[in-house]
């Protein structure tokens, strides 16, 4: 099964990105995600979390990531999260797993600065999602195409 990535500049530099949706009861949406192979974990954006109006209170504490500036961002843990990609057909394939998402509900607490700083940080599909869904990452950057791609 293959999915399609898109390839172009955000955020001041060329991105691989994948498109999603959340069908996390009471928080469905589409969510757009730079592949990133560098991060152990998949996080879902503050900006993201606001959109989807995911219940933080409900959550497990998370780990405060790292990397990201001066500080560490706090997280939740979403358990079960449930998503679904378009594969090349057009049909929908369902994936459900463990996630972190940026702890909006401790981050309003933070000074203004660095708060505005993680509603600038977008989600991460991180290397956690790849490995447990055994996907293989394609880039062929000549021919334009690029992909992930699971049996």
């Amino acid at each position: 099964m293959r999915f399609f990535l898109e390839f172009r500049k955000k955020l001041g530099g060329e991105r691989i990105l994948i498109n999603f949706s959340s069908r996390y009861p009471r928080s469905f949406g589409p969510i757009q995600g730079i592949i990133d192979t560098g991060s152990p974990k998949t996080i879902i954006s503050a900006s993201d979390a606001l959109r989807l109006n995911i219940p933080f209170k409900s959550l497990e504490q998370g780990i405060a990531l790292r990397g990201f500036g001066k500080g560490g961002i706090p997280t939740k843990i979403l358990k079960n999260f449930k998503f679904v990609i378009m594969d090349e057909e057009r049909k929908l394939k369902e994936f459900k797993t463990d996630v972190f998402v940026v702890d909006m509900t401790t981050l309003k607490n933070l000074p203004r600065d660095f708060t505005n700083q993680c509603l600038q940080t977008p989600t991460i599909f991180g290397l956690d999602i790849l490995d447990k869904f055994k996907m293989n990452l394609f880039l062929d950057f000549e021919n334009e195409s690029f992909s992930l791609e699971t049996h």
